[in-house]
């Protein structure tokens, strides 16, 4: 029976640093391959997020039409459709957007269009609306 020699000390050292060499070889690959699938991914959520974006301005236009319509049924006029209007007041600490804002005269109407609903939807809109509220009674609109 043959026994295979027996590595010397600077045999073994030397297969421990190319193996060393390998791993840090293996973790810069493996390092650039996680960039690179951290790029792809910020870049395929900046897509998805304008395809959302897209989605929302097209649901919003079909609403517009339709919520104008129903209100005109109801007697309502609305002269105006904003959509996405924007509100900011620093002095009283309150900013939002609105979907869509109805206005005629008297009458001020605030929507808030979503594909699906949810009760955190229907108190984030309220008090949405309460910051609109402040605003424009500071600008003395008693609509």
């Amino acid at each position: 029976m043959s026994s295979a020699p027996i590595p010397t000390y600077e045999q073994m050292m030397a297969l421990f640093l190319e193996n060393r060499e390998q791993l840090k070889e293996t973790d810069r690959i493996l390092k650039d391959a996680i960039r690179k699938s951290e790029e792809d991914q910020r870049a395929w959520n900046k897509r998805f997020a304008e395809f959302g974006d897209r989605l929302g301005e097209l649901i919003e236009t079909m609403v517009e039409r339709g919520v104008v319509r129903l209100f005109q049924e109801l007697g309502y006029s609305f002269s105006r459709c904003s959509r996405n209007t924007k509100f900011r007041d620093e002095t009283l600490g309150v900013h939002g957007e609105i979907d869509l804002f109805l206005e005629d005269g008297d009458d001020a109407l605030l929507i808030e269009v979503k594909t699906k609903l949810s009760i955190d939807d229907v108190k984030d809109h309220i008090e949405r609306v309460g910051k609109f509220r402040s605003y424009a009674d500071a600008r003395n609109d008693k609509r």
